[in-house]
């Protein structure tokens, strides 16, 4: 069975995005294989709001995964996106059951809670960035 890894940044004082929603504070490890690392997916799993930024951002599209965006209120997403309503526990297990890599959560605090809370994440990668935000 495929596993879901989902990986966040999180400040010194628990903040995960700055308060106008900014990442820039996130710092890279310059010797991280970020592509190797990226390698490993050929599924995402998105909340509506990180969808939407990444939407705002003009970034939607990426090349070889299947993305999936969690929302009970969006009924039309981009063509690279298929939505997803319901008992995510459900959705989500049929997922995992489908052949294929490993599945990322892209992003979403929310989404993470509810996969959290029901025992879905097989793997949580955490970095906490040296920075406070609050």
């Amino acid at each position: 069975m495929r596993k879901i890894i989902a990986g966040f940044a999180i400040s010194l004082d628990g903040y995960i995005e700055g308060l106008s929603g900014e990442y820039d504070w996130i710092i890279m490890d310059k010797d991280f294989d970020f592509a190797g690392h990226m390698a490993k997916f050929d599924t995402f799993f998105f909340g509506r709001n990180s969808y939407e930024k990444l939407r705002k951002a003009g970034s939607v599209s990426f090349p070889g995964i299947k993305n999936y965006v969690f929302s009970s209120s969006l009924n039309v997403v981009d063509n690279d996106f298929t939505v997803l309503k319901g008992d995510i526990r459900k959705l989500v297990l049929n997922i995992k059951q489908q052949p294929g890599k490993d599945i990322a959560v892209y992003g979403g605090a929310n989404l993470l809670a509810s996969l959290l809370n029901d025992n879905l994440v097989d793997e949580l990668n955490i970095s906490v960035i040296p920075v406070i935000l609050g």
